[in-house]
């Protein structure tokens, strides 16, 4: 009898759980669903010029220019955290390899910035995206590309948050054709949610570097032909 009653107690208890989790997730689930519907009717994502979004059309390159700007934007982030990285990298030297050399590999013989609309001129990303299509280029990058993923990766303190934003960042970049940085604000933004202060003297370097990066901006686009 009291055995019955336990799991009786048990199961009551399980019901309510799935319940409260089934009604946190409706909304999820709706929108999910909403979403499928939509693509299936629209018969892709884009609204505009679907031949130039397709919907399963998956590759790196968005996901490599992503790290080569992150390069770029965060340089006075990763020489700060110089140390942590080659400390990771001593600790973890075979799992860092087993995942650094087949990208690396791929990034160098097949990456490819094919997209019509990233053969325009007077645009910042389309010429980045140019100058990766040359082999030589892309070797120069490679190795502070790495560094530079390994440095936003230890900036995130939580590993768990670090693993699930890298994992999201890759399944959200994996299908995008175009190179363009608007695809990147995202997961950009997440980072800068999860990461950790790295001091003053790296975060005041940083902040300068952003508003130098950002003066850069204004004036090419208000005194240049040059967009983003």
């Amino acid at each position: 009898g009291l055995v019955c009653c336990y799991q009786e107690t048990v199961w009551i208890d399980t019901r309510h759980k799935v319940a409260k989790l089934g009604s946190a997730l409706a909304l999820y689930l709706l929108a999910f669903m909403a979403f499928t519907v939509f693509v299936i009717w629209n018969g892709g994502v884009a609204l505009g010029d679907r031949t130039s979004h397709p919907s399963f059309k998956f590759g790196m390159g968005s996901l490599f220019a992503f790290l080569v700007a992150s390069t770029l934007l965060l340089l006075p982030l990763h020489i700060a955290q110089s140390k942590a990285v080659w400390g990771l990298l001593k600790r973890y030297p075979r799992q860092i390899a087993l995942i650094a050399i087949p990208l690396s590999i791929w990034f160098l013989v097949r990456f490819n910035a094919d997209h019509p609309y990233n053969a325009y001129p007077s645009f910042v990303h389309n010429d980045l995206a140019q100058w990766l299509n040359r082999p030589l280029n892309r070797v120069l990058i490679v190795l502070p590309m790495g560094w530079a993923a390994l440095s936003m990766y230890i900036a995130i303190a939580d590993r768990g948050a670090a693993v699930l934003w890298a994992g999201a960042t890759v399944l959200s970049l994996i299908p995008v054709w175009m190179i363009e940085p608007r695809y990147y604000i995202v997961p950009f933004v997440f980072w800068l949610c999860f990461r950790k202060s790295n001091g003053q003297l790296a975060e005041w370097s940083l902040l300068l570097w952003f508003a130098g990066w950002s003066a850069a901006a204004v004036y090419i686009i208000r005194y240049t032909h040059y967009f983003l």
